[in-house]
This record gives structure tokens, sequence and C-alpha cells, in this order.
């Protein structure tokens, strides 16, 4: 049980820290989609603004999946759901859901190794992209952003374990 309760306490401050950045994110995404509308309408050069805002996206997209996986509002297939619904206890129906969370997380694992790789790629034949930010350091955010969804599905997938 003081498992169970550090792997929820994990998973609301896991959470805390996600809204928190995932609302910086978003402002900052707007501000720069602002500046960048302005560049246009001054005709001055925003070489680094655009580039930056979509690796930002990249960004707001995997908060905002490991927010999902919390409230259970994620993309899954949920094929067995309607057909055992009436059939399985609760204790099941959380057995299960717990175990296509873990599945989740494995193949988060998975395409976290193809994350890596393309980050070495990119890391192997560095380019400079805007201010000296070369353009692995961008691209981390990939990797960085399928760390934090992977992670977010394993608390899941122990929290729900441990749920009656």
């Amino acid at each position: 049980m003081v498992i169970l309760h550090f792997f929820n306490a994990l998973e609301k401050f896991t959470q805390s820290i996600a809204k928190v950045l995932l609302l910086f994110t978003v402002i900052l995404v707007l501000i720069l989609s602002s500046l960048s509308i302005i560049f246009r309408w001054t005709e001055q050069t925003n070489m680094w603004v655009d580039p930056l805002n979509r690796h930002l996206i990249f960004l707001v997209i995997f908060l905002g999946a490991t927010l999902a996986v919390k409230s259970k509002k994620h993309l899954k297939l949920d094929i067995l759901t309607p057909i055992l619904e009436h059939k399985l206890s609760t204790k099941w129906k959380h057995f299960i859901d717990s175990l296509v969370h873990f599945a989740s997380f494995i193949i988060c694992l998975v395409l976290l190794k193809s994350c890596y790789q393309f980050w070495i790629s990119e890391k192997e034949y560095p380019q400079e992209v805007f201010l000296g930010i070369q353009n692995y350091h961008l691209v981390g955010l990939i990797p960085a952003g399928m760390i934090l969804l992977s992670f977010a599905f394993f608390i899941r997938s122990i929290t729900l374990w441990g749920e009656k």
C-alpha cells in the first residue's frame, strides 16, 4: 500500500508539472505566433520564430497527451469494453485497464527508441537553426516528450492496478 500511495503522489506531481508546463508553453506559442504575424506585417526578419514555434507545438502535444492519460481521454482501441462491460466486475475492469496502459507504456518505449535514434542522427550533423541553437536541441523535445508520455502510462498502469 505504501508503494501505491507513492505512485499516486508521483502521478499527481507529474500531472501538476505537466499542467504548469503546458500553460507556459501554450502562452509562449501564442506570443511567438503573434510576434511572427507582427514581424511579417513590418517586413522584419523572423527566421527564428517559426522553427521554435513548430518544436514547441511538439511539446504541447506531448504534455497534452500526458494529461490525457490520467483523465482517460487519450486515444485507445476499446474493443473488449463494450463486449465485456456488463460481465466483468470493477476489479477486472481496472486490471484490464492496467494491462492496456502497461502495453501502451511498452509501445511508447519502442517509439522512444526511434525518437532517440532520430535525435542522434540530428546530433551527428548539427546545424544552427537560430540564435546559436542547434537542430538537435530542438529535436530533443521529441524524445523528452516521449519519455514523459511513457512515464505517464507506466505510472497510470500501476495506480490502476491498485484501484478497487
